[in-house]
């Protein structure tokens, strides 16, 4: 029982083997036919060709047919098989070079035919196959009533019948990079000529793209990044390439990434012969496109210069808000408030210890006051310079409303770290557990006061600015972007 359990999976496992094998290498063959004189409907194949098609499945634990077929897998004659190892061929080998087949007159005349024409795709293949017989069984009464032949291919391979180059080419690259990163150092092209005879004088290229439609043609270099850029230097030539050789492509550029390529998936590719210059068996293993992750790291701090900020303060009903640009940055819940006379008021962040802010609204001044506390009058104080809006009021009567304009106002955040302030000359204004943070990329980060309820800022460190998103979801991305007119300072 073990004993077969371990030769079904061995089966399993050279089934998925050389399945792999197939779609890994699915170019054309040459196979060499000849038309002896003076044989009725035969054939002359030339066994070193057959050999190449087959060499890799010499295994002696693999027993199968070699087939000539038409392209639907139909065998037209079974030319061998093979059995522990060795090959077996059906038909007479001539001058131990060539295999003599006889073929049916409608399929020997439809092959001589394509001979003749020296057809690039006549329309056959040569495949590796093996066939398997299990008993079936009635499904009513369980009773074994026929044999059913199963059949599997190993291996296949589209045959020509013409000698063209097949020019191929790999490429060996970082899978990231960095807007701006010249990568000379790590990138290496490898061209092959897979077919049976050489090429002439052709091009290579290498371009960045969004996606993979790579056009094959002659692509134009930017230092700014466009669809399908060339990279800086990213053009070669390959003089002369003989059948079996690999040849590799020297680039003598910088290959850098354009500097403003935003960062995201792209797809790095390498094209050649792209002037189609050179006829080829196969015409589809003419380029290699990688995916590439273009990225910047994150930032260690980011700072945001918020000149237009206000703090509005309405004494009668103790209401104090600040505000940049129409968005709320404190709703005043982490501040405290006293009147000491109607023109004077003294306002005070939670966090600040040691000191508090006294506004005289007969003055317009403000001043930063030391050694007293809250609500009491004394201490040492000293001006703070900033403009100061007051509407009504008087020595006897508070006024409705006035405004500290907060110029010197700036929030700082270290993603990593997960800090975050916003400061007026270098005191905390503003109450970080009332903000949400979000990062989407290593570049983009979203943040969110918590009354908020349509709208939240998206930085991007990249590109340098910070944008107001509505129509959106907070956490993801997408919706309507307003740039705002923040400067945004990267460390």
């Amino acid at each position: 029982m073990k004993k077969q359990i371990l030769s079904v999976l061995f089966s399993i496992i050279i089934l998925i083997f050389f399945t792999a094998s197939i779609l890994a290498d699915s170019r054309f063959k040459l196979v060499k036919i000849d038309v002896p004189p003076k044989a009725k409907n035969k054939l002359l194949f030339h066994l070193e060709h057959i050999k190449e098609i087959v060499a890799d499945l010499k295994s002696p634990d693999i027993s199968a047919d070699i087939e000539f077929t038409d392209l639907d897998g139909n065998p037209l004659v079974i030319l061998g098989s093979i059995k522990k190892g060795e090959i077996k061929w059906n038909h007479k080998v001539v001058n131990g070079t060539s295999l003599l087949v006889k073929f049916k007159k409608p399929e020997y005349e439809a092959i001589l035919g394509k001979l003749k024409e020296k057809a690039m795709r006549p329309g056959f293949l040569v495949q590796v196959s093996y066939s398997k017989k299990k008993m079936s069984r009635d499904q009513t009464y369980g009773k074994k009533t026929q044999y059913v032949e199963t059949k599997t291919t190993l291996k296949s391979r589209e045959i020509t019948f013409v000698q063209l180059p097949d020019l191929a080419v790999k490429m060996k690259y970082p899978i990231k990079a960095m807007p701006g990163e010249a990568l000379e150092k790590n990138i290496s092209i490898t061209v092959e000529n897979k077919g049976t005879v050489a090429a002439g004088s052709f091009n290579v290229e290498l371009l960045l793209s969004s996606d993979l439609q790579i056009p094959v043609g002659p692509a134009s270099y930017s230092e700014n990044f466009k669809e399908d850029v060339l990279l800086e230097g990213g053009r070669g030539t390959v003089e002369s390439i003989k059948p079996g050789e690999r040849v590799t492509l020297d680039l003598k550029g910088s290959l850098k990434i354009p500097a403003d390529t935003t960062p995201g998936k792209y797809y790095l590719a390498v094209v050649i012969d792209i002037e189609k210059k050179i006829k080829e068996l196969n015409e589809d293993n003419n380029k290699d496109v990688r995916f590439m992750m273009v990225s910047v790291p994150e930032a260690k701090r980011v700072l945001l210069e918020l000149p237009d900020t206000y703090l509005i303060y309405k004494p009668k009903g103790f209401a104090l808000k600040i505000v940049c640009q129409g968005a709320l940055l404190s709703s005043g819940r982490d501040w405290r408030k006293c009147m000491i006379r109607p023109y004077i008021h003294q306002l005070k962040h939670v966090g600040w210890q040691g000191f508090l802010w006294e506004v005289d609204t007969l003055d317009r001044s403000v001043w930063e006051v030391k050694g007293v506390k809250f609500c009491k009058k004394g201490g040492k104080a000293s001006e703070v310079k900033m403009k100061v809006d007051v509407k009504g009021g008087s020595k006897t009567v508070p006024p409705s409303q006035f405004i500290l304009r907060l110029s010197n106002t700036r929030m700082e955040y270290e993603p990593a770290a997960g800090k975050f302030r916003i400061l007026t000359f270098q005191n905390q204004v503003a109450y970080v557990s009332l903000w949400k943070f979000f990062k989407i990329k290593s570049h983009i980060f979203q943040l969110k006061h918590a009354v908020w309820a349509d709208s939240f800022w998206q930085i991007d460190t990249f590109k340098k600015q910070i944008s107001r998103i509505t129509g959106g979801i907070f956490g993801k991305e997408g919706g309507d972007a307003t740039v705002l007119n923040i400067k945004v300072t990267v460390e």
